[in-house]
């Protein structure tokens, strides 16, 4: 798997390649069970048994959409299953001339 789903094919390759660049790790599909502080800093437990130490941790859970008050459905602009504004790949919503990026 890879980080920053849904995000452009670029911006993930350049924080892949910077990652690997500067040995920060990158653990995908590992189930995080235990965040234990230690004198090194805080251990991860994962649920393979596995654990990793960092003197910092960023735990990204995922997005959610941010479209209350935008009244969307006035222009026509629909959403998906999750919530999040209709795209394609190039981020068009199925208005013409209507775009979704960021948050929503």
């Amino acid at each position: 798997d890879r980080p920053l789903r849904g995000f452009d094919s670029y911006i993930v390759e350049g924080l892949v390649k910077e990652m690997e660049r500067t040995n920060l790790p990158l653990h995908t599909h590992k189930v995080p069970v235990k965040l234990e502080k230690t004198t090194d800093g805080i251990t991860i437990h994962f649920e393979d048994g596995t654990s990793h130490t960092a003197s910092q941790v960023i735990w990204a859970t995922g997005r959610r959409p941010n479209v209350k008050g935008l009244q969307l459905e006035k222009a026509g602009v629909t959403l998906n299953e999750r919530g999040f504004i209709q795209v394609d790949e190039y981020q068009n919503t199925v208005v013409e001339g209507i775009y979704a990026l960021g948050d929503v």
